[in-house]
């Protein structure tokens, strides 16, 4: 990176980069003849990938008071070479672009803007075969066209160490030309050829913002609040059976908590989550439309008392309405921990924890995408105890305080 004063408010800046990546992927099947595994060279392969990727830009930066404003044009070299033993030649990936670039500062308020030429995925570009189901065929499509991308980011950051108040927020908005998305096709016996294609433009705007909040009345009592959301639309192509309909895409998170601290003797945190999906297709003759919604409460008990003794305790409630089953659909997690403190300090810590008291812990997700509501019910370490000890390594002057999820580590 370099400046150049040109003006008491006026500079000029450059800046240049490079980039190499070698990427190199071996798959080997074997077959059991006689007892003896045999090479199957018609599902065995191996992948070579390298990239060069270099740009430089230039700007003028220009300063008034709070105000900076920079616009620059980026030059982008882009040279992919792709090797896949079962092709005859390599796919060859390369790209030479002028890109227009925009950044506009105001405070704590961040605006920049930037123009992107995104070549394809190699995994897009080449056929990606998956031993492990036949019924999935994916092909590669050589002939795809780059992406192009225009987006608009804002960002702001404050805060007031009177109030201990910090408000926080990010905001983007995108359009994507050229995108690549999928067409599967469904064959009679139930196996799906799939063959990336580009689409026209799609849309994505997303944006996340949080207060957290601290309120002190007196030396020995204080409460802490937070709140906070992300939401993100997407507005996308999607091609079933050579059927091109619009995907239009609702997703939004939503948080939010409270906790009382009385002398760093007793705790108490309560938080809240709740997310929603919703998944709507233009083509509704075929596709219907689809939502989901979970949350989860929790809450968590801190007892500083007596002396050398914390407990701790955090009772949690799950809720997922995807689910059929009772058992997936709702579940309370229970975990619960003894720590005793020794040594000077208090810097040893024995810890005796039971984790998933009631046995009911399950790890359980829901993901909507295409024409796919994909449920997921994954294996967890359920009820266990255990006992550890922690020797606390502090700064000269750290206040010693133990206990609770995230203050101690083991």
């Amino acid at each position: 990176n370099y400046s150049e004063p040109l003006t008491k408010r006026l500079s000029a800046r450059f800046d240049a980069r490079y980039e190499y990546e070698h990427l190199k992927n071996s798959i080997n099947t074997f077959d059991l003849t006689s007892g003896d595994p045999v090479k199957n060279n018609s599902l065995s392969n191996i992948f070579n990938r390298t990239s060069n990727t270099a740009s430089t830009s230039a700007g003028l930066e220009y300063k008034y008071k709070k105000l900076t404003i920079t616009p620059r044009l980026r030059y982008q070299w882009q040279h992919f070479e792709n090797k896949l033993a079962s092709l005859n030649e390599a796919v060859i990936q390369k790209l030479n672009t002028l890109l227009p670039e925009l950044s506009i500062v105001y405070g704590k308020l961040n605006i920049n803007y930037s123009k992107r030429i995104i070549l394809p995925n190699y995994k897009y570009l080449i056929p990606v075969f998956d031993n492990t189901n036949p019924y999935i065929i994916n092909n590669g499509n050589p002939d795809l066209l780059p992406a192009i991308s225009h987006s608009v980011e804002v960002n702001i950051y404050g805060y007031d160490p009177k109030l201990s108040l910090n408000v926080w927020g990010w905001a983007r908005a995108s359009t994507i030309s050229n995108d690549v998305i999928q067409n599967i096709i469904q064959q009679n016996d139930g196996t799906q050829v799939i063959m990336p294609i580009n689409a026209k433009r799609g849309k994505n705007i997303s944006g996340n913002a949080g207060i957290n909040k601290e309120n002190k009345f007196s030396q020995k009592f204080s409460m802490t609040s937070n709140i906070g959301f992300y939401y993100e639309y997407k507005e996308n192509y999607f091609s079933y059976n050579s059927n091109l309909s619009r995907q239009f895409s609702n997703n939004l998170s939503l948080w939010g908590g409270f906790g009382f601290n009385w002398n760093d003797i007793f705790e108490w945190n309560n938080n809240i989550n709740y997310s929603f999906q919703k998944v709507k297709n233009s083509n509704t003759d075929i596709f219907k439309s689809y939502s989901t919604n979970d949350y989860e409460i929790s809450s968590e008990q801190i007892l500083r008392w007596p002396k050398h003794i914390i407990f701790e305790n955090n009772i949690a409630y799950v809720r997922n309405n995807s689910f059929v089953a009772a058992s997936l659909r709702e579940f309370v997690r229970w975990n619960a921990a003894v720590n005793i403190t020794m040594l000077k300090n208090e810097a040893g810590v024995l810890r005796l924890g039971v984790y998933d008291l009631l046995k009911k812990m399950n790890n359980t997700s829901v993901d909507i995408s295409q024409n796919m509501l994909r449920y997921s019910n994954s294996n967890v370490l359920g009820n266990y105890y255990m006992a550890t000890f922690t020797y606390n390594i502090r700064p000269t002057g750290a206040k010693k305080k133990v206990g609770g999820q995230s203050l101690l580590l083991f």
